[in-house]
């Protein structure tokens, strides 16, 4: 059965990206003007940066709206949707398990219900909503994908998890949306997450 209610609308606002675009731009780019005398860019970090930025071609043309309109729907009810995704992504990769130390040992009959599991799959999922807000501002999203790749360094996270999890997120909204998942929002779904992806580890 959906977890969607027949009386949900159609469009639902998507959500929008929280920060403005000048202040990930000086982030990301440049030192701040506190630091830009004691601070210098070598020419290679200069091209490593450009080289970070032309990997965000890969979304420029997706679909925006419907990967926006489609997640809108998902996360007006993120506290009951996270959980069950995060058990479909561990039933499908189970080897994953050990690498969350909250839940590391939770028996998987129980995963669902567990408090653990469902902070870890919201904070998780709440993330991948301002990555989706933010997909109509380049500087921003960039920025928020740089922080992401920073914050799994040390942590053997690989493109193969990034990419596992992305078919797990596709499949799941496909089997809970129904109809509203139409092929198009199945292309712009996957694109979107192959372009995260790439910047994520570009940026590692």
């Amino acid at each position: 059965a959906s977890f969607f209610s027949k009386s949900l609308p159609r469009e639902v606002p998507p959500p929008r990206c929280k920060y403005s675009k000048s202040y990930y731009k000086s982030r990301l780019s440049y030192p701040s003007t506190h630091h830009q005398s004691a601070v210098r860019f070598s020419q290679q970090q200069l091209t490593n940066q450009r080289n970070k930025l032309n990997k965000m071609d890969t979304l420029k043309t997706v679909n925006v709206s419907a990967v926006q309109n489609t997640w809108a729907i998902v996360n007006k009810d993120l506290n009951t949707h996270a959980p069950h995704f995060y058990v479909a992504l561990l039933t499908a990769h189970p080897e994953y398990q050990p690498m969350f130390p909250t839940i590391a040992n939770v028996p998987a009959g129980e995963l669902l219900n567990n408090a653990a599991l469902k902070t870890l799959s919201v904070n998780v999922l709440t993330k991948l909503s301002e990555l989706i807000g933010c997909m109509g501002n380049p500087d921003a999203l960039n920025a928020q994908l740089v922080d992401l790749a920073n914050q799994h360094k040390g942590r053997g996270t690989t493109r193969a998890h990034f990419d596992n999890l992305s078919k797990v997120l596709i499949d799941f909204l496909a089997a809970k949306l129904g109809g509203e998942f139409t092929p198009e929002a199945r292309q712009a779904w996957t694109a979107t997450m192959q372009g995260i992806n790439t910047v994520v580890e570009a940026s590692s």
